[in-house]
């Protein structure tokens, strides 16, 4: 969805604006719906204040479109119950496709999902036929098939080089998916901003976390190769892949586990957190944790703070009107407070986007600065000639794939050594490697 607006050279993050833009229309819809105008916009608000996934709406990581593609299946679902309508089915069918194109994980999620359209259609077998058949055409062409094909022609492995799947997953089992668990309910208890280089940053919550990571034997387990239990930080502020989920984060994240043991099948809460915590276990259970790995929380984040305001409207006790407006209250003001507080997404920053762009798209990362204008250089120099950048698996590639002053040709180091034993490599072509992986 990116890749036309990078070929612009604007608006690389719009596509991801409007999955969340319409994430929020399909949640006020169906909370509307079923609770009112005011659980509705309070479900909205609570999304605002989902600080990892509102800056996920600012960049081009493909977790929050992950997200709307299930928002779409799930406003399909309703409206096919609702008016009894199998055109519905069509967009819930197409939803399906776009998750699987969209990550890896989008593959299990939409073959989960797709289980579940063929069960509850098993009474209607012709339709459930039309809809199978549905899938594998959207799966096929909007699946990215063919680029699990060409990464496995490359690296005899559909999902990549070796060294990076096993540098990406849990390499401990079940062990490692405990643990894992435990650091991103620890994760999620909000305490303050936080960021790397903090003096304070060792809290009590993270402290505790490492005392019951070495009580228990689970120190190092379910972790990635590049990261360790003595120096992981709770990161609670700026940073799109980085940051935590803030207040609600925290009571979103105690919904969930009281859910596992609160058990009410009926309750839209307890169905919306109990989705949202089995998304938490696979997660834990499949990926190695790593800071990064904050990001991957934001499809499952989402309806856990769904289901918070459905369990607050859904209670109609004599504190529902404080405990509603608490909530509200609670949302709008971090919400608020949460760019101005950012280390990083301050509304300073808004400004600083538009008068030094350059500067600001590489700030975090100085050195991808200097690359980028030592390439300009190359390029003023040698107007003609191709520029090649060989990159590694740790390589940080947006500010040079956007960049149409460069036009450079970014390859991997395995498909750059086929094209030039096929001679399409020609001699005075510049060859740049990035040795980010050392």
């Amino acid at each position: 969805m990116h890749l036309p607006f990078l070929r612009l050279g604007w608006g690389y993050s719009l596509p991801s604006f409007a999955c969340f833009a319409g994430t929020c229309f399909v949640v006020h819809a169906l909370r509307q719906a079923r609770f009112g105008g005011d659980a509705a916009w309070t479900a909205v608000t609570g999304l605002l204040r989902l600080t990892c996934l509102v800056y996920q709406a600012t960049s081009t990581t493909n977790d929050i479109p992950l997200l709307f593609f299930g928002a779409v299946w799930v406003y399909g679902r309703w409206r096919c119950r609702r008016e009894n309508r199998p055109v519905h089915l069509f967009w819930m069918v197409l939803a399906l496709g776009f998750m699987a194109g969209t990550k890896t994980t989008g593959v299990l999620y939409a073959g989960v999902l797709s289980a579940v359209m063929l069960w509850e259609l098993r009474l209607h077998r012709v339709l459930a036929r039309r809809v199978l058949a549905g899938l594998f055409v959207s799966f096929l062409l909007m699946g990215s098939v063919e680029t699990y094909l060409e990464t496995a022609r490359v690296y005899h492995h559909p999902l990549g080089p070796q060294t990076l799947v096993r540098q990406l997953k849990n390499p401990d089992g079940w062990k490692g998916g405990v643990a894992n668990l435990s650091r991103y309910i620890a994760g999620s208890i909000y305490v303050g901003p936080i960021i790397p280089g903090d003096p304070h940053n060792v809290t009590t919550v993270l402290r505790a976390e490492r005392s019951f990571l070495a009580w228990s034997g689970l120190t190092q387990r379910g972790l990635r190769v590049d990261t360790h239990d003595d120096t992981i930080l709770f990161v609670q502020s700026g940073f799109e892949e980085l940051s935590g989920y803030g207040p609600l984060g925290t009571v979103a994240m105690a919904l969930m586990l009281a859910s596992a043991v609160w058990w009410r099948p009926r309750s839209f809460a307890w169905q919306l957190a109990i989705v949202a915590l089995a998304g938490f276990a696979i997660l834990s259970w499949t990926t190695g944790y790593n800071y990064w790995s904050n990001r991957y929380l934001s499809v499952w984040y989402a309806p856990a703070t769904v289901a918070c305001v459905c369990a607050l409207w859904e209670y109609r006790g004599r504190a529902a009107p404080w405990l509603r407006g608490a909530f509200f209250g609670v949302a709008v003001v971090s919400a608020v407070a949460a760019p101005l507080l950012s280390v990083n997404r301050r509304p300073a920053d808004l400004v600083a986007a538009v008068r030094d762009r350059d500067h600001f798209e590489t700030r975090n990362y100085p050195v991808l600065g200097v690359a980028r204008d030592q390439l300009r250089d190359l390029r003023r120099t040698h107007p003609t000639q191709r520029v090649y950048f060989v990159v590694s698996d740790a390589s940080l590639v947006l500010p040079i794939l956007e960049d149409r002053q460069l036009d450079a040709i970014i390859v991997t180091r395995t498909s750059f050594l086929s094209q030039l034993a096929a001679g399409r490599v020609k001699a005075g072509d510049f060859v740049i490697e990035d040795n980010a992986s050392g």
